[in-house]
């Protein structure tokens, strides 16, 4: 996960280049900006280590990092769990 605070929405195209380029050089992935990225229960990859993992069947895709957090922490404890969680952003 990046963290992308800072960078070309906050008018640093330095930063930006930076990453691009970072990115295709190591040929990867990237998901966001400005998302909570990956929630994986199977795997304990968590947004905070904290939380539970609520194992389950489904897998969601949200824009929002606040709704992907309140489905994932208000259904959980009725146990309906998840497999994998995506928070996108922009």
């Amino acid at each position: 996960m990046i963290y992308t605070s800072g960078f070309g929405e906050a008018g640093n195209e330095t930063l930006d280049e930076i990453l691009r380029n970072t990115i295709q050089e190591i040929d990867t992935r990237v998901i966001g900006p400005n998302g909570l990225g990956i929630l994986n229960p199977y795997s304990k990859v968590a947004i905070y280590p904290d939380w539970e993992n609520y194992c389950g069947p489904i897998s969601y895709v949200a824009q929002s990092g606040g709704t992907m957090v309140r489905l994932y922490l208000s259904l959980g404890p009725l146990g309906i769990g998840f497999h994998n969680v995506v928070s996108i952003g922009n």
